[in-house]
């Protein structure tokens, strides 16, 4: 609602290969509105392919004209999903498509530990009430930190964690609840290993067993040098590939949104301790 220069998210009709990044349908035009440089999302994008980050999205700048009028200078993005030339990880949205007689989003709504799917609380997660599911449901996931003020409307399936993290299930974003539940169970013995004194939770596991470390350290790293504000509260990426075709470990990817970082915006966040 802030920006007078809007960003745009493009479906094409068919696959396109735009500018040598590969055939997609999905991509985003970013405005860059907040940055006067317009320059921090690609110079970070630099950043992520020199330190190795996985599946960091491509980007050229474009000047966009719509209706013969001149709109301005913008970033044509690959749009971060699950697909081959993006995020390629198992897609069990689609897997779970071709089980089902209907739509994906078609199926009834359902939240879990709240009163709407509108609520953020903790402990609390939504899904679709899809009757049929592939076997395996492992992976692929994508998901994203949410802030809490944003997951109740912005969050089709999703969920929070009992420590107040709210997680958004970007892929599939139409989720079973046996999917649901699955990755919210992964993801609450990764927190409680990460909290615990020992690093170990109660189950005996070390947080190191549910995390890819270097992805993690190449993720901090990148929001530290960065000073990005919306580091780990917002458009922080994470992924889960099957069991059968990953390590079983969450990874740390793809970095974005960076227009409110390197000192553009100075704002003070504190921790679940209040520190």
């Amino acid at each position: 609602d802030y920006s007078k220069k809007k960003p745009y998210n493009i479906k094409l009709p068919q696959k396109a290969d735009l500018f040598g990044m590969g055939k997609a349908k999905k991509w985003v035009l970013i405005s860059n509105y907040l940055d006067h440089s317009m320059l921090r999302n690609k110079l970070t994008e630099e950043m992520c392919k020199a330190a190795g980050m996985e599946y960091t999205m491509d980007s050229v700048f474009v000047d966009l004209y719509t209706n013969g009028s001149y709109r301005g200078t913008y970033q044509l993005s690959e749009k971060v999903q699950i697909k081959k030339n993006r995020v390629n990880i198992t897609d069990l949205e689609e897997e779970t498509e071709e089980l089902n007689a209907s739509e994906l989003k078609k199926y009834p709504r359902k939240t879990v530990g709240a009163d709407s799917v509108n609520d953020y609380i903790e402990n609390s997660y939504k899904c679709y009430s899809i009757p049929n599911a592939p076997t395996d449901i492992t992976g692929g996931y994508l998901m994203q930190f949410m802030q809490w003020n944003r997951y109740g409307l912005k969050v089709k399936s999703g969920f929070v964690t009992s420590r107040g993290q709210a997680i958004s299930i970007e892929g599939p974003e139409y989720a079973s609840e046996a999917q649901v539940q699955y990755i919210r169970g992964f993801v609450q013995d990764m927190e409680d290993a990460i909290y615990s004194d020992t690093g170990f939770n109660s189950k005996g596991k070390h947080y190191s067993d549910y995390i890819d470390v270097d992805s993690l350290v190449k993720a901090y790293l990148v929001q530290e040098i960065s000073m990005n504000v919306d580091a780990t509260y917002n458009s922080f990426y994470m992924w889960k590939e099957s069991d059968l075709k990953g390590d079983g470990k969450i990874h740390f990817s793809p970095a974005w949104d960076f227009d409110l970082s390197y000192n553009n915006f100075i704002t003070v966040r504190s921790n679940s301790d209040g520190k």
